[in-house]
């Protein structure tokens, strides 16, 4: 899989998340839930074959689990080395 990414981009869909859950008309489950079925959506769109699909999911499984430790560790927690 292919990792083309803008940070740019990246950065734009994150302020709309947060405006999003700041004004109060979305909580941050509604946001994490919808993002969840949205991503596997994006997946299944983009995969040619079951194995294409579930490679993509790891790639995003692994961001985020690397995006939470970093933020953990962030935040004064030992994550281990991360």
């Amino acid at each position: 899989m292919e990792h083309n990414i803008s940070r740019a981009q990246m950065d734009e869909i994150l302020r709309r998340y947060v405006e999003a859950t700041s004004n109060g008309i979305f909580t941050t489950a509604d946001v994490m839930l919808a993002t969840a079925e949205y991503l596997g959506r994006i997946i299944v769109g983009m995969s040619d074959t079951p194995i294409a699909g579930m490679q993509a999911a790891q790639v995003a499984s692994d961001y985020l689990v690397n995006t939470v430790k970093a933020g953990m560790t962030a935040k004064g927690f030992n994550m281990g080395g991360h």
